[in-house]
C-alpha cells in the first residue's frame, strides 16, 4: 500500500541517488579541465553537501532521536549556498574571454632572411630576452600567415614597436585596461581563446575565405594560416604550477598539430630545472636554445 510515509522516503532516496550521481559527474569534469579553473572544484564541494545533506535527511527517517542529525542538517544548509554561490562568481569571471578576429597584416617589413615555419609544427624557443620568438612570429606575418599574439608585454607598445595594425595581442595580467585585450593566468580560458583563433584561421577543413575589409573598402583572401606567439609561459607557471601549465601546453601543442597553426613559444630556460625541460621539450617538434650576449 503506497502511503504518504513511503512517497517522502522515495523521494528522499531519490535526492540522494540524485546527488551521488551529480557529484560523481562533477567529481569527472573537475578532472577534465583541472586546469587552473575552479568552477567544478566548487560545484563538487556543493554536491558533496548536498549528497551528505540529503542523506541525513533520509537517514533521520529511521532515528529514534533525529535531533542531532537535525543541528547537522541546519549546519550543512549555509555551507551547500555558500560552495553554490562561489561556482557561481568563478563561472562569471571565467566564462568572458576576449573575442579574436584573425586578420592578415599588409604592410610588415622585416630583415634578414625569413624564417621557415610549417603548418601544424610547435616551435620552442628558449631564450631570456624572448626576441628570437617574436622574430619568427613577425616573418610569418610577412609571409602570410595571420597572427595572434600574447605576452607580458604591453599591446600597444607591441603595435608601435613592431608595426601591427590587425593582429589580435593578448596581454597576460591581472588588470584589465580599457582598449585592450587582456587574460589572467587563468589556463582553461586561455585555451579557449586558442581554440577559438584556431577555429577561425587554421581550421584544416576550412578553405581559405573572402573577407570583406573595412579599411581598405574591398575584398580580401583570408590565407587559411594561422600562428600563434605565446611569451608568457613562465608567467602562467609562476601563477599556477609547472605541472599544470605543463598539461596545458600539451592540449594546446595537441590541437595544432591538427590545424593549420603554428605554435611558437618563448620560454626562460633559467626559470626551469633539467627534469622540467625535458618534459617541456618532449611536446615540441622543434627546441633552440638561443644564449644572450
Amino acid at each position: 500500500m503506497i502511503t504518504a510515509t513511503n512517497i517522502i522516503l522515495s523521494l528522499k532516496l531519490f535526492s540522494v541517488i540524485g546527488f551521488f550521481i551529480a557529484l560523481t559527474i562533477s567529481l569527472w569534469c573537475y578532472y577534465r579541465t583541472r586546469v587552473k579553473s575552479y568552477t567544478w572544484l566548487y560545484i563538487m564541494l556543493a554536491m558533496f553537501t548536498g549528497f551528505i545533506l540529503h542523506g541525513v535527511r533520509l537517514v533521520k527517517e529511521f532515528v529514534a532521536d533525529p535531533q542531532m542529525l537535525e543541528l547537522i542538517k541546519i549546519e550543512l544548509i549555509p555551507i551547500f549556498v555558500v560552495f553554490l554561490v562561489a561556482a557561481t562568481f568563478t563561472i562569471r569571471k571565467e566564462s568572458g574571454f576576449p573575442t579574436i578576429t584573425p586578420a592578415r597584416e599588409n604592410n610588415i617589413m622585416v630583415k634578414g632572411e625569413l624564417f621557415e615555419i610549417a603548418e601544424g609544427q610547435n616551435y620552442l624557443i628558449m631564450e631570456e630576452k624572448f626576441s628570437k620568438g617574436i622574430n619568427m612570429f613577425m616573418h610569418s606575418l610577412a609571409r602570410g600567415y595571420e597572427g595572434l599574439f600574447i605576452s607580458r608585454l604591453c599591446p600597444t607598445k607591441v603595435r608601435q614597436n613592431y608595426k601591427l595594425e590587425k593582429t589580435p595581442c593578448i596581454w597576460l595580467t591581472e588588470t584589465s585596461p580599457e582598449n585592450t585585450l587582456s587574460l589572467g593566468p587563468e589556463l582553461e580560458k586561455m585555451l579557449q581563446v586558442v581554440e577559438d583563433f584556431i577555429k577561425k584561421s587554421g581550421d584544416i577543413n576550412a578553405s581559405p575565405k573572402i573577407k570583406w575589409d573595412e579599411k581598405s573598402g574591398e575584398f580580401i583572401k583570408r590565407s587559411g594560416r594561422g600562428v600563434i606567439y605565446l611569451g608568457g609561459l613562465d608567467y602562467l607557471i609562476e601563477h599556477n604550477s609547472f605541472e599544470r601549465a605543463l598539461f596545458f601546453v600539451e592540449r594546446l601543442t595537441d590541437k595544432i598539430r591538427v590545424s593549420k597553426c603554428s605554435l611558437i613559444i618563448s620560454v626562460n630556460p633559467y626559470i626551469l630545472d633539467n627534469n622540467q625541460k625535458k618534459l617541456l621539450e618532449r611536446e615540441f617538434n622543434i627546441v633552440e636554445y638561443l644564449s644572450e650576449e
